[in-house]
């Protein structure tokens, strides 16, 4: 399963040994292990990783976070954590909102109160899509602004591809804007999301279909998912410096069902 703490600044800290992708080489897939010095990203969150710089002087964004400095190893050469001998002093790491994104995937209906919190698309999806190399949005309302970064959202927790594995697929139906000029606006921001997942190793490739209504995620491991509401299943924060536009799991989302179908 892919290690996404070193997308949360929270979990970084100096003195933390981590492994970084270097600033300006994400692509070719090298990674060097060090020791956290400065942390330089202020967000709390950064889908492709918090960007530090290690006490040698190299700089780049977290892609795994190896453990504290001086961490006691097991004969295995693993930290206590990562063998799963967990001092009986140190918690459990607290579930992302109200379900655990790593579960094992079932068929069931999650059914979200207008209001509530504690849902992401990472931790209501990810168990769905983790194995998928080819996922279909079909979605009608995929046209404004909150719309499409609701769409790059849900992007942004699709499994890390490698250069040379199997490339993702994604694919969006969707419909066009109602004039001539929104519509321009609209493919060229659909555009500008293929072409930074292509740099992700991800194909991204979208349709218009106006006779479109329902909606769906379906993949080619047999599940669709039915949200009622696609992806926007969160109420509007009311501005963009609110804390809760970068975790959904404090987000107030309205009220939806979402059904997720195992095909035979």
């Amino acid at each position: 399963m892919p290690d996404d703490r070193g997308n949360y600044r929270d979990n970084i800290s100096p003195g933390l040994k981590v492994r970084i992708a270097l600033k300006g080489d994400y692509r070719s897939g090298n990674t060097f292990e060090g020791v956290v010095s400065e942390i330089l990203t202020k967000a709390q969150f950064h889908p492709y990783g918090i960007m530090v710089k290690l006490e040698d002087g190299k700089i780049g964004r977290v892609k795994e976070i190896v453990g504290k400095a001086g961490d006691n190893l097991t004969e295995k050469g693993k930290t206590l954590e990562e063998s799963g001998e967990r001092p009986k002093s140190q918690p459990e790491k607290p579930l992302e909102g109200k379900l655990d994104p790593y579960r094992e995937p079932e068929e069931m209906t999650i059914r979200i109160s207008e209001n509530e919190t504690g849902y992401s698309y990472k931790n209501l999806f990810y168990p769905y899509i983790k194995d998928a190399c080819r996922i279909i949005i079909r979605d009608a309302y995929i046209r404004k602004e909150y719309q499409i970064k609701n769409l790059v959202a849900f992007c942004s927790i699709l499994p890390d591809k490698k250069p040379g594995e199997e490339r993702i697929e994604v694919t969006l139906v969707t419909g066009h804007e109602s004039t001539e000029e929104e519509k321009e606006k609209q493919i060229h921001k659909l555009e500008e999301l293929k072409k930074a997942l292509d740099e992700l190793n991800i194909n991204f490739k979208y349709e218009f279909d106006d006779k479109l209504h329902d909606r769906s995620i379906e993949t080619d491991k047999g599940w669709r998912i039915i949200p009622g509401r696609g992806l926007d299943i969160y109420q509007d924060p009311g501005t963009y410096y609110s804390p809760v536009t970068f975790d959904q799991t404090k987000r107030k989302c309205k009220e939806t069902d979402i059904d997720f179908i195992k095909r035979k």
